[in-house]
């Protein structure tokens, strides 16, 4: 098949690149969100100041320039299909995602959305949903979507099935739980038989299946993301090890969303696996030309990355992606003491420290996020991660948010003088030192490893507010849409729908904020991914153009 669909844009007559793709473990369509952002990040070209922030290997720390060019071919992705085992996830999915008033057949990324019951299930067994791809080819059975069809297992996918999405990127996390284990012989074992691993040991061999059968369909691209850790599981090497043998080289990445200006600490492994084929075609190119123009440095810089078949075993894992402007971790560190932003750019505006009037206050949806005093009162609280407005760093949140004290987010503090001083730092907005009367004096907000234990903590907090000990500190969960806004989320309320070629997401009004929290602690930071995204796109079109 050809590498990729294009099309005339009407609007300046520019030649648009389309990338099909199929989201598997979809969850709420974090990986949707982040294909489109990349195509939206690569509708600029950084240039060769922007290119040579990047050592010769790619792997400098950078420093970010608003030197830009325009790109003269626009980029857009169409999904076939998502596959999700989540009834939950996949109803969010669909309200995002698909439209049951869609009839454009030419349309990949929509498919028609049915009631689930038993009748409706059997009649689309059919697998009689619209879909298209790069090039033509025969119309055979078409596996069913799981935004359409709920809870359709992975592991029920055959290669008739992926061969005929034919889709040019396959993007998924896998779940996570099997991987992350100490991997003695016994547990390595535990984890190839865990039944959370079946569907991603699955998809393994479809695509070493897929490679010896019909090579032409291929994903052109692979995007995977997970914990870290789990790329010295037994499953990540037969994953690495089937890419290699079926023709990809590929790249890993430790990353978090601090590298990209965002408040929050969520470490992630990605791989990201390209054809080889494509990454040969730049090699040659590179080789034979004498001047190389500002986009062919972005895709050199990133191809020095690539893992080839010869460094098996002795793979490096990168900690920036210097020319898609992913700083390394030192400067993060740097940027977060002066221009992260502070938590207070991603809260809701209808509720405290925000809205100071009482009138403006969601009391109902506040209701549901403070923490009673009978959570406080627990030891296990001491565990809190607490941050105020003022900071601007945020602990990773997990699908136990609200439900554990430990390791699963932060929780904000609003009392009535912590926008006065920055919580970690014990500083005035001034940057004084000099002692404040309130809780965050008596109090200072600080990260639990770094102070000492006291059971009764929160007393002092109130008293610090200058209540009765009998009274609540004013502590509360951030909500759904504040964690959404931390994993790079673009949501509807905020205007995310103004970019043309952007889904802004939403949470249906029957979605609680627990199941909001559950749902983003399985899910990927969204800004972070598209730069993974835009890794993998750039040398593959690189290279499909070289070819």
């Amino acid at each position: 098949r050809s590498s990729c669909s294009t099309m005339e844009n009407n609007n300046g007559g520019s030649v648009v690149s389309v990338l099909t793709y199929v989201e598997f473990y979809s969850g709420i369509g974090g990986w949707s969100l982040a294909l489109e952002n990349a195509c939206r990040d690569m509708l600029v070209v950084r240039t060769a100041a922007a290119a040579a922030a990047a050592d010769d290997n790619g792997v400098g720390l950078g420093r970010k320039t608003t030197t830009t060019t325009k790109r003269r071919r626009r980029v857009q992705v169409k999904r076939l299909a998502s596959y999700d085992h989540s009834d939950l996830c996949n109803s969010v999915f669909a309200h995002n995602f698909i439209k049951d008033d869609d009839d454009d057949d030419d349309s990949a990324a929509r498919t028609k959305s049915s009631s689930a019951s038993c009748q409706s299930r059997n009649k689309r067994k059919k697998h009689n949903h619209s879909s298209s791809s790069s090039s033509s080819r025969s119309t055979v059975r078409r596996p069913p979507a799981a935004a359409s069809l709920p809870s359709y297992p992975i592991e029920k996918l055959t290669v008739a099935d992926l061969a005929d999405l034919n889709a040019d990127i396959w993007a998924m996390s896998p779940p996570c739980q099997p991987h992350t284990r100490q991997h003695d012989k016994h547990t390595q074992h535990d984890e190839m038989s865990d039944p959370r691993s079946k569907s991603f040991l699955h998809l393994i061999r479809l695509l070493r299946q897929l490679n010896n059968s019909c090579d032409d369909s291929m994903p052109r691209i692979i995007l995977l993301e997970n914990v870290i850790g789990f790329e010295e599981s037994v499953s990540c090497r037969t994953y690495k090890s089937a890419l290699l043998d079926s023709g990809y080289a590929f790249v890993e990445y430790h990353l978090t969303p601090t590298q990209v200006g965002i408040s929050n600490d969520r470490p992630r492994y990605y791989c990201v696996a390209v054809r080889r084929q494509y990454c040969t075609s730049i090699s040659t190119r590179m080789r034979n030309a004498d001047n190389v123009i500002g986009k062919d440095k972005v895709a050199r810089s990133l191809m020095n990355m690539l893992h080839d078949s010869e460094q098996i075993g002795k793979s490096s894992v990168y900690t920036s992606i210097s020319p898609l402007e992913v700083v390394g971790s030192d400067s993060a560190a740097e940027a977060a003491t002066c221009s992260m932003p502070t938590i207070a750019s991603y809260l809701d505006n209808d509720l405290p420290p925000l809205a100071t009037d009482p009138s403006n206050i969601n009391t109902a949806k506040l209701a549901t996020l403070k923490i009673p005093k009978s959570s406080i009162a627990k030891s296990a609280s001491w565990c809190f991660d607490v941050i105020t407005k003022e900071d601007a760093r945020s602990a990773c949140f997990t699908s136990s948010y609200g439900k554990y004290f430990r390791g699963t987010g932060s929780v904000l503090y609003y009392g009535q003088d912590e926008g006065g001083m920055t919580a970690r730092q014990g500083q005035s907005d001034t940057g004084s030192t000099e002692k404040d009367t309130g809780a965050t004096d008596v109090f200072r907000l600080v990260a639990p490893e770094e102070r000492k234990y006291d059971s009764k903590w929160w007393e002092r907090l109130v008293a610090g507010e200058g209540g009765e000990q009998s009274s609540t500190p004013p502590l509360r969960y951030l909500s759904g849409t504040e964690v959404a806004r931390l994993m790079g989320f673009p949501l509807k309320e905020d205007g995310g729908d103004n970019d043309e070629i952007e889904t802004a997401f939403a949470f249906p009004d029957w979605c609680t904020e627990r199941q909001k929290w559950r749902l983003l602690g399985n899910s990927i930071n969204v800004t972070v991914s598209a730069k993974v995204a835009e890794t993998g796109m750039s040398i593959y079109l690189e290279g499909a153009d070289c070819g």
